[in-house]
Formats: structure tokens, C-alpha cells, sequence
């Protein structure tokens, strides 16, 4: 009498793999499908962001709206204050696509956000570079441009601005 064979016969582990592989590599292409039909750029989650940023009440927040072009998402973002207070300001950087880094020699842009109330903000004030003081909402705004790139500039300055971060449009 034979003893009875124990698992799954060699051809059913193969089909196993194979379905394994198949739908690893459909998961791979839906999450391509999903980047390249936003434009080739990730965009952040909101939910994510505000964690991340640990928002506390009073903290100050502005973001752009929409990103400059040749511009994506932060790739850094915290907050800052003195040590034995409360957070007084949130810093980002928004670095420049690979594109835009070869073709127009764009750099990463720091925005820092503060109370417009406050005369000595958490934001650094010097920290090389151009830098863009803009208002909106009792946020003061400074944007820092490492770059010399008169058209970017202008477009960090014109970037329309908000403290709702429901009108980011690159948060979803």
C-alpha cells in the first residue's frame, strides 16, 4: 500500500506562483497607472500631511494652492519653536521635478509659516538665497528661492495661497 502523499502536487505550486506573480505585477501596474494618470507626480494625503505635520492647534499653516510648475509635493516638512513652548512655525520643501532640475535649474524652495503677529517669528530670516514675504490670513509666509531663475520667482510670488488645507490641491 502507498502512504498518502501529504501537500500539493508540484503543478498546483506552480500555478500558485504564477498567480502570485501575475497579480504582484497587476498591483505594480495599477500603482504606475494611478501615477502617470496624475501627471507623473505623487500627491500627498491629506490625512497623512496632517499627521505628519503633528498640526497643533495655533500653529501656523499656508500653503500654495497649486504647485508652481516644475515643482512637486514636499519631500520634508516639520515644525519649529522654542524648546520649552509650544511649535510657532511649520517649514516645508518643495523640491524641483528632475526635469525642471536639468532643464531650468530649478532648486528646492523652502517655505516657512509663522504668526504675522509675532515680530520674531520661528522662521530663519537669512538663510541665503531670495526670499518672498507674503500675508495671508495672520500667516506670515517666507519663501526662499535658491535659485536665480527670474521666471520662478514671479511664479512663487503670483502662487495663490491658503491656510485651509481643503483647497490644496495637491493634498487629496
Amino acid at each position: 500500500m502507498k502512504a498518502p502523499r501529504s501537500g500539493a502536487s508540484q503543478a498546483t505550486w506552480i500555478v500558485r506562483a504564477v498567480a502570485v506573480a501575475v497579480i504582484g505585477w497587476v498591483v505594480v501596474f495599477a500603482v504606475a497607472g494611478r501615477w502617470a494618470l496624475r501627471g507623473g507626480e505623487f500627491r500627498e494625503d491629506r490625512e497623512s500631511f496632517r499627521g505628519n505635520l503633528m498640526l497643533e492647534d495655533g500653529m501656523p499653516v499656508a500653503l500654495p494652492v497649486n504647485l508652481p510648475a516644475g515643482y512637486q509635493v514636499p519631500d520634508g516638512y516639520g515644525n519649529g519653536g522654542p524648546a520649552d513652548g509650544p511649535p510657532d512655525s511649520t517649514s516645508l520643501s518643495f523640491p524641483p521635478t528632475d526635469k525642471a532640475k536639468a532643464k531650468d535649474h530649478l532648486r528646492d524652495v523652502e517655505l516657512c509659516a509663522e504668526h504675522a503677529a509675532e515680530h520674531s517669528g520661528g522662521c530663519p530670516t537669512d538663510i541665503g538665497g531670495t526670499t518672498i514675504v507674503r500675508t495671508v490670513d495672520g500667516v506670515r509666509v517666507r519663501i526662499t528661492l535658491r535659485d536665480h531663475n527670474e521666471a520662478n520667482r514671479i511664479a512663487w510670488q503670483k502662487v495663490p495661497l491658503t491656510t485651509d488645507l481643503d483647497m490644496v490641491s495637491w493634498l487629496y
